[in-house]
């Protein structure tokens, strides 16, 4: 067997399945990644409002906190929950997916905001006293 044939079969093509694995993973910690630098980002822009008490920072502090509220409800609310699709009556069955959808959309979205600003809140006093 000459050198290259060895090569060729030392190192073949990824399954497919592995492929989309591996894009899968990266785009999640990507996102993670990101998401935790926002975190900090935001957490540092809190610590310097409180420190110096400029309302200019603490406007800025209050976009930067909507808008990764916002980023996390983007990622909410692109799914639909659809429990009574049993129901004969699809009228009803699409009424009650529809309430249980928007509940359980509103429970992560609050339980996100809480876990985020206690985050945030703690990354401002680990900056230092307050």
């Amino acid at each position: 067997m000459d050198f290259k044939a060895y090569l060729k079969q030392f190192v073949g093509p990824a399954h497919p399945n592995d492929i989309g694995t591996a894009e899968n993973t990266q785009r999640f910690t990507k996102w993670l990644f990101d998401f935790a630098r926002n975190v900090m980002i935001v957490g540092v822009v809190r610590y310097i409002a409180d420190v110096t008490g400029s309302l200019s920072v603490r406007i800025i502090d209050m976009v930067l906190s909507g808008a990764l509220i916002a980023f996390i409800f983007s990622h909410i609310q692109v799914w639909h929950l659809h429990p009574f699709g049993f129901l004969n009556n699809e009228r009803v069955a699409t009424a009650l997916d529809f309430v249980v959808t928007i509940l359980v959309s509103i429970a992560l979205f609050s339980a996100a905001q809480i876990t985020i600003f206690t985050a945030i809140e703690e990354i401002a006093k680990a900056q230092g006293p307050q």
